[in-house]
């Protein structure tokens, strides 16, 4: 997921300068554990129970994205998880965003 790349290039990118060489991300993914990037942070346990039954209801009936509707538009998903669950930090509505999105072409 983007979430899941964006935390490996910024422990990788130590400098902040938006730039690491093929041998620093090479010697950063050797030593990572595998288990690292799978978990996923402690507020979701609270939030996802109600959420994936709203999200499965709410985005087959948006008409989903690019003629498939078991995609959605980014917006789409936005707005059924901003409506769901309002107490969420604009922070973690990124961070669900992110995970969600294992192509990175806007679509979840």
């Amino acid at each position: 997921s983007r979430a899941e790349m964006q935390q490996l290039f910024s422990k990788m990118d130590a400098d902040g300068t938006g730039k690491a060489t093929t041998a620093v991300l090479e010697a950063g993914y050797a030593k990572s554990s595998s288990t690292d990037c799978a978990m996923a942070p402690p507020w979701i346990s609270t939030t996802i129970a109600g959420l994936c039954a709203r999200l499965s209801e709410e985005l087959p009936r948006l008409g989903g994205a690019d003629g498939r509707p078991s995609l959605a538009r980014e917006s789409d998903f936005r707005r059924v998880v901003m409506q769901s669950e309002r107490y969420l930090t604009a922070d973690q509505l990124n961070s669900l965003l992110l995970l969600a999105d294992k192509s990175a072409d806007g679509h979840i």
